[in-house]
């Protein structure tokens, strides 16, 4: 016979239950693993009975889940006690994985589930090197039991030490003799089910009668022969529920059946919502190699991401070949975009930063074009609405003297100053040939609406105004980016500063607002004049008022004529406020400590 101790946290033990009124263990193959009990409170153990201590059983452990204590009808007081495996503390949502995947043997990987915990790893039947990945956050028993299930194997609990076993109990079939070793209680025949051979899922509640010997165990491999219930079939115990105390009182339950429980089966699983692996969901998958990915349904665009690559790439409708767009470069730690970029009317750039390109840079200094035509990338518009993005407008280049043009700090030479003459813009502008600063470039106009460009020696760059009178437009300087002389960006202290307007939106008054910037005051009260009242006073006629009113005196409201005026008055003091007036048709009224009211006029009265 077998007994069950209370020992506490540590396991040290507190009492022994030598006598309790009923008792059944019960534990299933890859599920339930309980221990259920019951006994009268007048038990000096049942002091003992409380979430905080663990009961052992023929050194197994369980904590409490839950216990009821009530008086029966003779006047005795009951306890009965709900208990768990201890395993089942790997439900504890401390111990849940956001994440986890590993390679290597059952071992290993079962070292892994267990790190950080309570348990240890016991005998793993299995050794070839796998991988298993959860890609959904689990609980560790959740991610324990779905590797098991994987390896096709069995979970075997001895205390804290864990093992995977591929078959639990004997694996030679012993014969049950129905009436004599058992009796059949029910048979289950589950068509919608099969087990790995293809059979549908049957199992059978038996009663056990007679036990063999050894006795029965969980997983051993049996066979019965019944023809009242057309039975004649190998099977294996999948479940077993039993008295310790005394197997006789209370027969021994077993299931024996042709399949072993699925994870959907147990109790151990969370109710979650999860994605499969490779699964697709409105285009969406998430898989090994390429994390989440996105694919358009005609294969003609892919976007993916996971923690060492993000690309978003144009297909040719195969499925099979993609070219990358936008993605990012983790060697060189930037974004790279392959393509054009364009902006429907309305569009706008954020200006986060500003930084004048040279020369060498755009080609104008110490390049020799053999093909005028290669300008044509070197230069951007900016019109009288903004700065224009898409084609570049450098249209046409003509009256070249020379076969091949030498650019020589920003001006064009050809045989003398005035040989070569660039044509741009829709209006046909053209360089300015009277203006031969070394270092410049200016442009005049062909024609209305032209822009006027002027680089001059310092790098900065001026737009002007269509007339070409020298009102700046925009320009590049030293210091920033500015329209006219607003200035819109800079750099200070190597920081890029934006000076544009901002809008606040708060109930107080911004302390770090620029002249330019805009506050949206969302203080309903703020329209309202804050007035401080302590002694008798006649309010302020066809103006909106809070008022703050402390001491015992009369408020005299102003006649009513003018509608939609208000008077919120609040009494934050210990004395009454009188309010003098006509208010709902009735003569003054009475103000409390602690009490406020708030009055408007409709053009011929006071209402609150």
């Amino acid at each position: 016979m077998s007994q069950i101790k209370i020992v506490d946290a540590s396991l040290n033990e507190l009492s022994t239950l030598e006598v309790v009124s009923s008792c059944v263990r019960t534990e299933k193959i890859n599920a339930d693993n309980v221990l259920n009990f019951a006994l009268l409170m007048k038990n000096a153990a049942s002091a003992y009975i409380n979430s905080f201590n663990c009961y052992e059983l023929d050194g197994d452990y369980f904590d409490l889940a839950c216990y009821n204590k009530a008086q029966l009808a003779d006047g005795k007081r009951l306890a009965t006690v709900e208990c768990e495996h201890v395993s089942y503390r790997l439900n504890d949502p401390d111990y849940d994985k956001d994440y986890f995947t590993h390679t290597g043997t059952p071992t290993y990987i079962l070292g892994q589930i267990l790190d950080g915990t309570d348990f240890t790893v016991g005998t793993v039947d299995f050794t070839d090197s796998v991988t298993y990945s959860a890609q959904e956050k689990k609980s560790r028993r959740q991610i324990l039991m779905e590797f098991v299930a994987t390896l096709e194997g069995e979970v075997q609990f001895d205390g804290f030490e864990v093992s995977i076993l591929a078959h639990r109990g004997s694996a030679t079939p012993r014969d049950l003799i129905v009436g004599y070793h058992i009796n059949v209680v029910s048979k289950t025949y589950n068509k919608r089910e099969t087990d790995n051979d293809g059979n549908p899922l049957v199992s059978y509640a038996c009663e056990v009668v007679r036990n063999l010997d050894p006795p029965l165990a969980l997983g051993d491999e049996i066979r019965i022969d019944y023809d009242e219930l057309d039975i004649d079939i190998a099977l294996r115990v999948v479940s077993i529920s039993y008295d310790p105390y005394n197997p006789q009182r209370v027969k021994p339950i077993i299931e024996i059946g042709n399949y072993i429980n699925a994870l959907e089966d147990s109790l151990y699983r969370i109710a979650t919502s999860t994605v499969s692996k490779d699964a697709v969901y409105n285009g969406c998958r998430i898989g090994p190699e390429y994390g989440f990915e996105v694919v358009l349904s005609d294969n003609m665009a892919r976007s993916f991401f996971n923690s060492t690559a993000f690309k978003m790439q144009k297909g040719d409708g195969s499925g099979t070949n993609w070219v990358d767009v936008l993605y990012f470069d983790p060697v060189t730690q930037t974004y790279v975009f392959v393509g054009t970029i364009a902006m429907g009317a309305g569009s706008t750039i954020d200006w986060n930063e500003v930084t004048p390109p040279t020369l060498e840079q755009i080609g104008f200094e110490g390049i020799t074009i053999d093909d005028i035509a290669d300008l044509a990338g070197y230069l951007t518009y900016i019109g009288e609405t903004g700065i224009y993005t898409g084609t570049l407008v450098a249209q046409q280049i003509y009256g070249l003297l020379l076969e091949a043009v030498t650019i020589k700090a920003g001006k064009i030479v050809g045989d003398d100053e005035n040989s070569a003459i660039l044509e741009i813009g829709e209006y046909g502008g053209a360089i300015d040939t009277a203006y031969n600063e070394i270092n410049s470039i200016r442009l005049k106009p062909g024609g209305t609406n032209c822009g006027y460009l002027q680089v001059i020696e310092n790098g900065e760059v001026y737009f002007y105004s269509n007339d070409g009178s020298g009102i700046d437009f925009a320009s590049i300087r030293e210091d920033g980016f500015y329209l006219g002389d607003l200035k819109i960006a800079g750099v200070v202290e190597g920081e890029i500063i934006l000076t544009v307007p901002q809008v606040w939106v708060q109930a107080d008054e911004p302390t770090e607002a620029k002249v330019e910037d805009l506050w949206i005051d969302t203080d309903d009260y703020s329209r309202y004049d804050k007035t401080d009242i302590s002694s008798n006073t006649t309010l302020e006629a066809n103006a909106s008022e809070f008022i703050n009113a402390s001491g015992t005196f009369t408020l005299t409201l102003h006649a009513a004529t003018a509608a939609g005026i208000i008077k919120k008055v609040y009494n934050t003091g210990t004395g009454i406020i009188t309010i003098a007036g006509t208010i709902n048709g009735a003569t003054n009224m009475k103000l409390y400590p602690g009490e406020s009211v708030e009055l408007i006029t409709d053009g011929t009265n006071w209402r609150y």
